[in-house]
């Protein structure tokens, strides 16, 4: 049978309700008592009861994060180093993924606004589909923080939020291609269309103009979208020198793709970067120890999940609901070896 904490106030000889504060740390207890009571409990192999605990106090303890994909290992950081904050509440942090599914994204934040958890962290891939959605959170009290939310949309929007700004980072990556002589440079892409990459493909069209660079949708975005990016970025790969011969650098949505391209360019003897430089955006550990060290658009992952979560909590001990607030991070870029000058013609 379970181990109770009548058991443990047996042992101590004291009652149930100070073995219940002790096990909390609560000060009222003084440090012996408490020190008895958890060594007690852990010989006899006492584990609390959370469930419990939920309905007395109307608390779950935890807190859900909705990530858009398993597998990319930007989204694996994330979970990282919001995990990492999670516990150091007394918190579990739990998980789901959308697959980049619109209608189960929505199902999601559905099921959180029936206090599934005691917050929310969300990662959409599209804020305007479930803009009606998030926005019930703040009306119910229920704290949630949004990471990418969009710039032109913050006003009047009553939400927490994390918002990226990828400019710094994307005007860093193609003025170090231009300066290694680029000038036929690519964006690819792995996710439907309609969910406009978190404002890459903009700012991707606007560097380039900027850098009197040539721009046509039509030959400097390549999409290609099953839902398994990996393996997107590996057909990309095998296609990609034949759909856009003059391609001589490529910018990818993220490192998880960028380095299935980069498999499949070896495989069929393209040198990386004798031949094509490539760049990610994500500055993922993978990308860090790849073959060939991938240079990437750094967001900050683990940076980015501590920063959410801690307000998170912040919002969770509030009491003030007037105003949300918004962090901003600036990308950057981290220079390895996948570029190099353009290849000789």
């Amino acid at each position: 049978m379970a181990v109770t904490i009548c058991d443990i106030a047996k042992v101590v000889k004291t009652t149930d309700a100070t073995v219940s504060m002790a096990l909390r740390n609560n000060p009222r207890i003084s440090l012996a008592t408490r020190q008895k009571v958890h060594d007690a409990a852990k010989t006899l192999g006492y584990h609390p009861n959370h469930l419990g605990r939920s309905f007395q106090s109307g608390k779950t303890q935890t807190i859900g994060l909705i990530i858009p994909d398993f597998f990319n290992p930007f989204y694996v950081e994330f979970l990282k180093g919001a995990q990492a904050v999670c516990l150091s509440h007394g918190y579990q942090l739990i998980t789901i993924e959308y697959c980049l599914d619109i209608n189960q994204e929505r199902a999601c934040l559905e099921q959180m606004l029936g206090r599934r958890c005691d917050g929310i962290i969300t990662m959409p891939s599209r804020f305007d589909p479930v803009k009606d959605l998030i926005e019930k959170f703040w009306g119910a009290r229920i704290p949630c923080v949004v990471i990418g939310l969009p710039f032109d949309m913050t006003e009047g929007i009553k939400i927490d939020g994390v918002r990226i700004d990828i400019t710094p980072g994307m005007e860093a990556a193609i003025d170090h291609l231009v300066t290694l002589g680029h000038r036929d440079i690519l964006l690819a892409a792995s996710w439907p269309k309609e969910c406009g990459g978190g404002g890459r493909y903009d700012v991707f069209e606007q560097v380039l103009r900027k850098n009197n660079l040539p721009f046509d949708p039509q030959k400097n975005i390549y999409y290609h979208f099953t839902g398994d990016q990996h393996e997107d970025g590996r057909q990309m790969g095998r296609d990609i020198l034949k759909k856009y011969p003059r391609t001589t650098a490529i910018i990818g949505a993220n490192d998880h793709l960028i380095i299935g391209m980069m498999q499949s360019l070896m495989e069929i003897g393209v040198r990386v970067p004798e031949d094509l430089s490539l760049i990610g955006t994500d500055n993922t550990r993978n990308g860090q120890n790849w073959v060939v060290p991938l240079t990437s658009i750094d967001q900050r992952a683990t940076d980015q999940a501590r920063a959410a979560t801690e307000l998170l909590f912040e919002r969770m001990k509030s009491e003030n609901w007037a105003e949300p607030k918004h962090i901003t991070w600036n990308a950057g870029l981290v220079v390895r070896k996948s570029t190099g000058p353009v290849r000789a013609v």
